[in-house]
């Protein structure tokens, strides 16, 4: 590629170079609305420095090829000036996909088409190259999207320039500088861009607009570095006013509205064109309290509600109105500020509150636990010196204070001396401190009874709730209980039955000392509770009948049987009972076994059955003898009385 620098390329080169670097260089330093700037100037650098390229190339396609990159800028510029635009005038809102796509989808098909315009002309018609001057030049007929393009170019200039004076027509003159700056540094190269147009050009074909462009990026930013021209953006004060979520209102001193916000306007339903210059006592003559407030010409804050004739979207309204006076005069009135704040919600949320602690104390009032909430009181090193309750409901009242005065308000220390003795206050103090819970259990004289109560303490914020549960019927059903288990454990340690149990592994939860005298003989080691059954050592060559036995039970069958047991090295008859221990839902947990020592039973039983065996054979040889004797007898008194009859 052959270069041939002229006085038009060097200046451009240079300053595309040059703008390039001040775009990096602003987009570093500054942000904001500044960032949106620095587009612009890549967008120009771009333009600047491939046209300059454009003008020192000698070839032909050479010349073609920066035209193409060149147009990268082109293409992009009018979509960065607009896009600038928006967000300079804070409508940030409109720069969405919905927006976005028509302002750059000129800009896509412009690149597509230029890159592409051998194909079909659309661009340029014809592009062919003027050496009559001094060096060469692009000599182009445009073509229909050259004259689409140059339409929307404008046509984004134009939209961005008024947007802008729309906004700022009412700008502060503070900001009425950078605003003629910047509309200025604007409007200024696409005017020589209408000599290009008009075909006013130097040497025929050169295109002054990118000078105009190099102007413009340099003035406006040596105003961004050194003027802090967009530190101060027109839309501020609009935007702020506008977004607040709470109300301005403006008066004069004929308490005439002379301005208000948004955010009033739809929250009270006003037009703008209704309310300006009207008194306010005309506008809300039922505020009494605001009317009051404007009439002192005081700067407090006062609540006022509502009503539907005003408000549209709920029944009542309350409000909050702030008043700053502007100038306190002694003898007339002044302007004032007004700040309205919507703290509808705030009271509906406090009658809810109200109605949900209402309800609370209902529901604590009617629980047969007495509950207390307290609040740590710390001394200057916040150490906790004592508690002040700050809740208490009607059973707590009862038990701590008979004559039902209010505890609320009261010391620990002072009004409740039960809840600080036997370290109760120091366990307190730990619950607040260290997060976890404490439960205890403490008994006293009430009303002449004994009261047991279970005290629970757990972490409320910086202090603790209190619950108490009288839980001496329990205590009484728990002694009762264990005077009951006490009893029946005498009762099956002093029986001589054998009583022992199993759970389902097999390991003994009962055993009475008649079991261990009789399964420990000769001093050996007694089974002991935990133990594991052992069938082989504990029942010996009946091993396999017990392990039937105990598979029945495990089935829910109770039932009896008769047995031998070795007792002192002699085998001796019981009677087994075994029974199933079932759970609440009916399922076989363990085996309780009751054997007793039928020996003696059995031996008299058998004596019983030899006695009745030998009577019954005695019995049996009377009858014999009897018949026997009355045949020997018969026989010849029979030959007598036949003799005497005849």
């Amino acid at each position: 590629m052959e270069l041939q620098y002229n006085l038009f390329s060097i200046t451009l080169l240079t300053s595309g170079v040059v703008m390039a670097i001040m775009a990096l260089f602003i987009f570093q330093r500054l942000s904001g609305t500044c960032n949106g700037f620095v587009w612009i100037m890549a967008s120009i650098s771009i333009w600047t420095f491939f046209y300059g390229l454009e003008l020192a190339c000698t070839s032909f396609n050479d010349m073609v090829l920066w035209l193409n990159m060149e147009y990268i800028g082109i293409a992009t510029l009018p979509a960065n000036w607009i896009i600038f635009v928006l967000r300079f005038t804070g409508k940030d809102k409109w720069l969405k996909p919905i927006t976005l796509i028509p302002i750059l989808l000129i800009p896509i098909c412009t690149l597509l088409l230029i890159w592409t315009n051998p194909w079909h002309h659309l661009q340029y018609v014809a592009i062919s190259m003027d050496t009559s001057g001094p060096f060469p030049l692009l000599a182009m007929k445009h073509g229909i999207w050259y004259w689409v393009f140059t339409f929307y170019f404008y046509l984004m200039l134009i939209l961005g320039s008024l947007i802008m004076l729309y906004t700022f027509r009412k700008a502060h003159s503070l900001y009425r500088k950078q605003n003629v700056i910047i509309l200025i540094g604007a409007f200024t190269p696409w005017i020589i861009n209408l000599f290009y147009l008009f075909e006013i050009r130097p040497y025929k074909h050169i295109d002054l607009t990118p000078y105009g462009l190099m102007v413009t990026g340099f003035v406006i930013s040596f105003g961004l570095l050194k003027l802090k021209l967009l530190d101060l953006v027109p839309v501020a004060r609009e935007k702020v006013i506008e977004a607040m979520q709470e109300g301005v209102l403006v008066l004069d001193a004929e308490n005439r509205i002379i301005d208000c916000n948004t955010w009033l306007r739809k929250l009270l339903n006003w037009e703008m064109s209704q309310i300006v210059g009207k008194s306010i006592f005309d506008i809300l003559p039922q505020a009494t309290e605001l009317n009051q407030l404007i009439k002192e010409r005081d700067s407090r804050t006062v609540e006022f509600e509502l009503c539907t004739e005003v408000v549209t979207h709920s029944q009542v309204k309350y409000l909050e109105v702030e008043s700053t006076v502007f100038l306190k005069h002694p003898t007339h009135n002044t302007g004032l500020l007004l700040l309205v704040r919507d703290i509808t919600a705030r009271k509906q949320a406090e009658k809810q509150a109200k109605a949900a602690y209402q309800l609370l104390a209902g529901v604590l009032n009617s629980s047969l636990s007495g509950v207390m909430a307290f609040r740590s009181v710390r001394d200057a090193q916040q150490q906790i010196t004592d508690f002040t309750c700050i809740a208490c409901n009607e059973r707590a009242k009862y038990i701590f204070d008979p004559a039902g005065h209010d505890l609320v308000g009261t010391f620990m220390l002072e009004e409740v001396p039960l809840l600080r003795e036997n370290g109760f206050f120091t366990a307190y103090v730990q619950v607040v401190e260290t997060g976890r819970p404490m439960e205890r259990e403490v008994h006293f004289l009430h009303r002449k009874q004994l009261l047991w109560l279970q005290i629970t303490a757990v972490k409320l914020e910086d202090g603790i709730t209190i619950t108490f549960t009288n839980i001496s019927e329990r205590k009484k059903a728990e002694q009762l209980l264990q005077h009951n288990q006490a009893n029946l454990s005498a009762l099956i340690e002093n029986t001589s039955d054998l009583i022992w149990s199993i759970d389902s592994n097999y390991q003994f939860m009962t055993i009475n000392s008649a079991f261990k005298k009789v399964y420990s003989p000769s001093g050996d080691k007694a089974p002991e509770i935990g133990d594991v059954l052992n069938l082989q050592k504990l029942h010996s060559q009946q091993a396999a009948l017990w392990k039937y036995f105990y598979d029945r039970a495990w089935q829910g069958q109770a039932f009896t049987v008769e047995t031998l047991i070795k007792v002192e090295n002699a085998l001796q008859t019981f009677e087994c009972s075994l029974n199933p221990i079932r759970n609440l839902t009916g399922k076989v947990e363990g085996i309780t076994v009751f054997s007793r020592n039928i020996t003696q039973r059995k031996e008299a039983e058998n004596e019983i059955k030899l006695a009745r065996t030998a009577a019954e054979n005695a019995n049996q040889f009377k009858t014999r003898f009897l018949a026997n004797i009355t045949h020997e007898i018969r026989t010849p008194i029979n030959a007598i009385l036949g003799s005497v009859r005849f």
